[in-house]
């Protein structure tokens, strides 16, 4: 290739023929078939500034062919990892994927299901806490901290109904508190007198 070039400094086959070696490979029809673009070689560069209309275009087919089997791999990539994505975490990752592949055949659907299920988990998560507070709570900031959460969550499942259900127990809590105080304050008073 050199001693073309020393005679036909502009020779595009010439060119393509140190891109091949570059990457290693035995036929032209294998640039294709490499693992990344070769668009930053500078055998590539000078092959194209020196190539007619149908070996630009092997050469912009061949990079295309490498570009979407890049981006086919990270799609399967994503959509598997969607699959079993179970928690916020591994669906973030599963959306940095996807952002990464731009809009390559369906990911900004996949994107939007995943930011769904995020949102959805996310809830569930607020909610299962909320319950656990507000059934759990011993003080009445906590028991006001289950009730807050159960607000935010707004129409989620039943969280208004057991909104209400839970103010209707503590206030059950707080009588019965009230009572047993009060018969502890009488006990009390009695033993002092």
């Amino acid at each position: 290739c050199e001693k073309v070039l020393d005679l036909e400094p502009q020779n595009a086959m010439a060119y393509v023929g140190k891109l091949m070696v570059d990457l290693k490979v035995r036929t032209q029809q294998n640039l294709a078939d490499c693992a990344e673009p070769f668009d930053k070689n500078g055998n590539y560069s000078k092959a194209m500034r020196f190539a007619d209309g149908s070996l630009k275009q092997f050469m912009d087919d061949a990079l295309l062919t490498i570009r979407n089997r890049i981006l086919e791999g990270k799609y399967l990539a994503a959509y598997a990892l969607m699959e079993k994505a179970a928690t916020e975490k591994q669906l973030q990752a599963v959306i940095n994927i996807l952002q990464g592949i731009g809009e390559y055949k369906d990911s900004l659907v996949l994107i939007s299901r995943c930011e769904e299920t995020m949102k959805a988990l996310f809830a569930e998560g607020k909610y299962q806490e909320a319950i656990k507070k507000a059934e759990n709570a011993i003080t009445t900031q906590e028991f006001l901290e289950g009730i807050r959460l159960l607000e935010e969550l707004g129409d989620y499942k039943d969280a208004p109904s057991l909104k209400l259900e839970y103010e209707k127990r503590w206030a059950t809590r707080q009588e019965i508190a009230n009572k047993v105080w009060k018969a502890y304050r009488e006990i009390n008073d009695k033993f002092v007198a």
